[in-house]
């Protein structure tokens, strides 16, 4: 399944559009106006809640984000790893589950226990980031709530530049 994340252009609360194939939305994406931790909560077209993503408070200069349950439960925390490339290390899910990317960032492989579950594909402009997310229909929630994360961490690093 491929999807894509686009972030709205004019958006006080970093609210962004998923959709499929056919331009058809399939996951909402709704922010807070003036949110601290930049949180965002992921929703089907049913309206019901599936994930919950923030970043960390006090992490300036290495920051992180977590995803977490509808029930604020943390399912995992998203860094990036210090090096010159766009790698992210996801701790503390149930899984081993490693993004690799090149030094722009513009594709990133998604791999879990080191088999490819998904890849990601970034769009840099001036005015919106947009992704384009393929990967098998049962991971795509998940993994859209991980592009929802890197694209939180990317922020906010971004704004300290």
């Amino acid at each position: 399944m491929k999807v894509y994340i686009k972030n709205k252009i004019i958006s006080l609360t970093g609210s962004s559009q998923v959709l499929d194939e056919n331009k058809a939305p399939v996951y909402k994406v709704s922010g807070k106006f003036m949110s601290i931790l930049h949180k965002k909560k992921i929703f089907d077209m049913q309206n019901n809640l599936l994930y919950v993503v923030k970043n960390k408070f006090w992490k300036f200069i290495f920051p992180s984000a977590f995803v977490l349950t509808p029930d604020g439960e943390k399912i995992c925390r998203l860094k990036r790893k210090i090096n010159f490339t766009h790698n992210y290390i996801v701790e503390g899910y149930k899984d081993e589950i490693s993004i690799d990317g090149s030094f722009w960032g513009l594709e990133m492989k998604i791999n879990r226990n080191g088999e490819e579950i998904g890849v990601l594909r970034r769009n840099i402009t001036l005015i919106a980031d947009s992704f384009e997310l393929e990967g098998d229909e049962k991971d795509i929630p998940f993994l859209v709530a991980l592009v929802i994360a890197i694209d939180n961490l990317e922020d906010k690093r971004r704004r300290f530049i």
